[in-house]
C-alpha cells in the first residue's frame, strides 16, 4: 500500500494514500442495504426486543402519572 505526502497551495503536505490493491482483494457488499421504513415495519409487530431496542425507544414512550412503576423490569 503506498504512501506519499504531496504538497498543497499552500506549500504544507497532504497525506495520500493507494488503497487500490487493498481494495481489489476485500469482499464487496454481497446484499443491498435495507430501508429503513421496511426494518420498522418488520419490527413494529415484534413480542420480544433486545436491549438495543429498548434503548433506543426508552425516551420515546409516554407514561401516564402514577404509572411510572410499570417502567421497571428485570432481564
Amino acid at each position: 500500500m503506498p504512501v506519499l505526502f504531496a504538497k498543497k497551495k499552500d506549500g504544507t503536505l497532504k497525506l495520500c494514500v493507494d488503497f487500490r490493491n487493498l481494495n481489489k482483494i476485500t469482499w464487496k457488499d454481497w446484499y443491498p442495504i435495507p430501508l429503513v421504513a421496511n426494518v420498522l415495519n418488520q419490527l413494529g409487530s415484534s413480542k420480544v426486543y433486545t436491549k438495543l431496542n429498548l434503548h433506543a425507544g426508552y425516551y420515546n414512550v409516554r407514561i401516564t402519572a402514577g404509572h411510572e412503576w410499570k417502567t421497571a423490569f428485570q432481564t
